[in-house]
């Protein structure tokens, strides 16, 4: 549109601040810079403004000058005065925030928004308009989705844009579990944050910090599932979306899978089976990476391939068909059915779904042995840590002595050094070696392996007063009847298929 241009001095009381304006935030120290540039060297370069309905004229560029002006004492400001309407005055507002000034995440969303509803634009017209990537605003305007607890960390920077788009891509309620509040494992604090222990002075009040964007990445895949329904597949998952519309057009299952042994606990759906990976086996001709050897096993197809979704774990969202037959297809799972049964006549009689049964009783087992054990250390820690803290007490602290040393080497790679404070290097050696054995080695899941090594730098035998705290239950005693009973011989297999038949 042709416009005409007048350059007015206007009185600052006449300037109004635009409700288009996306910035939300005025840095204080900003604008007192900005004053004092206004008051030693004067106004270079004039606002932009349109006439105001009311009276008066709405700023379109230079909003902070208005601020700045009013701080440096200055009752008026030059102009330039254009007709706009309002789709070219948004325009002009959001490119003039974004040029001059950093705009924080959330104010650019508002922006973007705020510039497709008044000019009727799309995602991509934005995106051309301001030479960047098409998914650059979509990530903008979906932080508007965040609930509004974490909108307000974002625009305060206690998180970064990076974890907002992360987050955004969730539901409330599962947004609300990534925030959280109670800690869990490793420091843990929700999926976002992790304790910082204090390393100003003595201090050690809990201080929370944000985990990297990597690390909560790993959290969203272990913790939440992925359900295709709750999800903007074709902005997010594009390929997802066409192997759903593969699997509709030939009419194929669709199933859930990891790559992980089984689904974390918090991404189970008790209403579906979710395949673990040793259940599945890639069907659709392309390369799966094995997770412990890093190598590319060749892929195949079959018959019988279904197709499933990652719902959680490693490649989260991903689809692609997968063969789930383990006892009818010989392109996948031969060689397994092979070692089954060569396994189950190792083991003498029985099926292979017997042996499986005998290794899983032997798991169980490990397992309820490791968790009295853990259960014992847990009981006593109240006594480790106070013979802890009886020795340190009188422990050598000196640079060279062994707690001194093991610090070291733990600090010495931190980010920005490590310079706690003290009255002395003695009281700071004491004060940190507690510390990190009580967070460390007298972790209940750690400490059966590590406090017996670590806790005997300080004379403490640590497994003694285990063993006086929670004595070990007493081994159970096989009963006479079970101990007599004879047990069945091994028989060759066709004299025991011979006997099955004579039973039948």
């Amino acid at each position: 549109m042709t416009t005409t241009t007048t350059l007015l001095r206007i009185l600052l009381a006449d300037l109004h601040e635009s409700k288009h304006n996306p910035r939300s935030v005025f840095d204080p120290i900003e604008m007192q810079e900005l004053a004092a540039s206004l008051t030693a060297s004067g106004q270079l370069t004039p606002l932009l403004v349109r006439p105001h309905p009311k009276g008066g004229y709405e700023i379109g560029a230079g909003a902070c000058r208005r601020r700045a002006a009013e701080i440096a004492g200055l009752t008026h400001l030059d102009a330039m005065v254009r007709e706009l309407d309002d789709a070219t005055f948004v325009e002009l507002v959001n490119t003039e925030n974004r040029q001059r000034h950093n705009l924080n995440a959330m104010d650019e969303a508002r922006g973007f928004v705020d510039w497709m509803k008044t000019a009727g634009l799309k995602i991509p017209d934005i995106a051309a308009r301001i030479g960047l990537s098409e998914k650059y605003v979509y990530d903008r305007v979906k932080l508007l989705q965040l609930i509004p607890p974490l909108q307000k960390l974002l625009t305060e920077g206690a998180i970064t844009p990076g974890h907002g788009i992360l987050l955004a891509r969730l539901s409330s309620a599962d947004q609300e579990r990534a925030l959280g509040s109670a800690k869990s494992g490793n420091g843990r604090i929700g999926g976002v944050f992790i304790d910082d222990h204090g390393g100003d002075g003595f201090e050690l009040d809990d201080v929370r910090k944000p985990v990297s964007v990597r690390e909560l990445q790993h959290w969203i895949e272990d913790n939440v599932r992925f359900v295709p329904a709750a999800v903007d597949l074709p902005n997010l998952f594009p390929e997802t979306e066409k192997q759903l519309a593969v699997a509709q057009e030939e009419e194929l299952k669709v199933v859930k899978i990891t790559r992980d042994w089984r689904v974390p606990d918090e991404a189970k759906d008790p209403k579906e089976r979710t395949y673990g990976e040793a259940s599945w086996k890639r069907a659709d001709g392309q390369s799966e990476t094995a997770r412990h050897s890093g190598k590319a096993v060749p892929g195949k197809t079959c018959e019988h391939a279904v197709m499933g979704i990652v719902v959680a774990g490693p490649g989260r969202g991903e689809a692609f068909k997968v063969c789930i037959e383990k006892k009818k297809c010989d392109v996948h799972w031969k060689a397994e059915r092979a070692e089954s049964e060569k396994r189950a006549k190792a083991n003498g009689t029985g099926t292979a779904r017997e042996s499986h049964e005998r290794e899983r009783q032997r798991y169980e087992e490990r397992r309820k042995a490791e968790d009295a054990e853990r259960a014992r250390w847990k009981k006593a820690m109240p006594d480790l840590l106070a013979a802890v803290v009886e020795k340190l007490a009188v422990a050598p602290a000196g640079m060279e002595s062994p707690i001194a040393k093991a610090l070291l080497r733990r600090y010495q790679h931190s980010k920005g050094g490590f310079t706690p404070k003290g009255k002395s290097a003695e009281d700071v050696v004491r004060l940190l070696a507690f510390h990190e054995i009580a967070i460390d080695s007298l972790n209940e899941w750690r400490a059966p392996t590590n406090a017996p090594r670590e806790l005997k730098l300080l004379g403490i035998d640590a497994q003694a007063i285990v063993d006086r705290v929670a004595p070990k239950d007493p081994p159970v005693q096989p009963s006479a009847k079970s101990a007599d009973k004879p047990k069945p011989k091994k028989l060759a297999g066709d004299v025991r298929r011979a006997r099955k038949k004579v039973k039948k």
